[in-house]
């Protein structure tokens, strides 16, 4: 094993870091006066590896950190048992090889070892000189659910697909927060956000030119994260049915298990309620779902009501349900839900929840901050129907008046501006800037 440990290291210090291109993480996040292990959870193929490779980068360019005394492993590695012995022995090759001094070291997909979580803590609580960084497709590294041995420990920063604005950066534009753009400039970004709804931000598939290929990847994408992250991990016997299920919530706004039961019941397969729910629980621990309770402050009524059912990138939701269609309404709640997500992961406090009266009117996302709601967000794509503007409308005003809030902001394709409604303030804005972060 010490053997085949050497020749690995042997073969990162040769090969060094790949050219990549640069993420939105400050590294100074990592620069705290206590020492901690740094986890970077996230689902496959999101950019862990190149937002190691990018802290590597960092430590060695901008710190001095000699290339020799920064270790990668990827656990994945076929030649790597996946054993506690492997970690066992991985502390006294690297002491061989560096000898004293500051070590850090970059553990890539470390969940598939067993007991990780207690050699993470015995090398941070043993070695004071050694610093930790783990990434991995599995819940277990988030702070949330992270082993109760590394408790008080680590800290977590989730890794997600491209936002909108890393995705301009990969396609070499620069945006600018405060400028007033051409016509021709505002045309080509929202030519870039059609592409990033459809598309999804996956770097590989952001990076791919074709659109075929961009679908193919997608789906091998999805493949993978069945078959290897939930199918293997979680030892799922009956495939089809999980692939059937994981389908189905893909062409779904909510997830009922009484209505997936039936679906599923009805095409013929048997199923039991409790297994959906393991599904469930299994897709979201590998970060390809997420699911959004309703407000309230009640518990039951969180329980049972129908959770909002999102995903991790729209590449899924175009080319992996039944049926392809570029439905923009929905591929842009999907791309909101997903910012505010990336916003909640640097927020410990930021809540998001999804509100229904009993009239049925609803707003798409409720953001409570602490103890207080914040912000409600509706997503009308083309607010330009009176119908559906004045039905979007009536369920904002409807909440706003229930949580004591002066406006609301409804994100629109294109359209942009403010009225008033019964006092009310209600901003139009396209979703393009919202992404952003900006208002012009």
């Amino acid at each position: 094993m010490e053997r085949t440990l050497r020749g690995i290291i042997a073969e990162w210090f040769e090969s060094w870091v790949p050219q990549f291109k640069p993420r939105e993480f400050d590294p100074g996040l990592l620069e705290g006066k206590v020492r901690k292990i740094y986890a970077f959870p996230g689902c496959r193929r999101a950019g862990k590896t190149y937002t190691m490779f990018q802290l590597i980068d960092w430590f060695n360019r901008e710190r001095g950190v000699e290339k020799n005394r920064i270790f990668y492993l990827n656990f994945e590695d076929e030649r790597i048992p996946k054993e506690t012995g492997t970690l066992t022995s991985l502390m006294p090759v690297i002491m061989e090889i560096a000898g004293e001094g500051e070590l850090f070291l970059f553990l890539d997909e470390i969940q598939e070892i067993p007991q990780w979580d207690r050699w993470m803590r015995r090398v941070h609580d043993s070695y004071r000189n050694v610093h930790l960084f783990a990434s991995g497709s599995s819940s277990k590294l988030a702070e949330k659910e992270i082993p109760a041995a590394l408790r008080g420990r680590a800290l977590s920063f989730e890794v997600f697909p491209l936002s909108f604005r890393e995705f301009l950066s990969f396609k070499g534009f620069a945006y600018q927060k405060g400028i007033e753009y051409t016509e021709r400039v505002v045309g080509r970004l929202r030519r870039y956000l059609r592409e990033y709804l459809a598309y999804g931000g996956f770097p590989e598939v952001v990076i791919e030119e074709d659109p075929m290929r961009k679908k193919m990847i997608a789906q091998e994408y999805f493949r993978t994260i069945v078959g290897r992250d939930i199918a293997e991990r979680y030892r799922v016997k009956n495939f089809h049915l999980l692939l059937n299920f994981l389908k189905y919530l893909l062409n779904s706004s909510y997830f009922s298990v009484y209505k997936a039961y039936n679906s599923l019941r009805s095409g013929g397969q048997k199923v039991g309620k409790s297994t959906l729910f393991g599904y469930l629980a299994n897709a979201e621990s590998v970060y390809f779902c997420y699911t959004v309770p309703i407000f309230s402050y009640k518990i039951k009524d969180q329980m049972a009501y129908p959770r909002k059912v999102y995903f991790v990138d729209n590449s899924f939701i175009n080319f992996v349900g039944y049926r392809f269609s570029e439905n923009f309404g929905r591929l842009s709640e999907n791309a909101v839900y997903m910012e505010l997500r990336r916003r909640q992961s640097m927020n410990p406090d930021l809540e998001i929840y999804y509100w229904k009266s009993r009239e049925g009117r609803e707003v798409d996302f409720v953001v409570k901050k602490g103890l207080s709601v914040e912000e409600l967000i509706q997503v009308c794509w083309d607010p330009s129907d009176d119908e559906t503007k004045k039905r979007e409308i009536r369920g904002l005003v409807k909440a706003m008046d229930g949580f004591g809030l002066k406006e609301g902001v409804v994100i629109t394709e294109d359209f942009e501006g403010e009225e008033r409604v019964g006092g009310r303030r209600i901003i139009y804005r396209p979703l393009w800037k919202w992404l952003l972060g900006g208002t012009s």
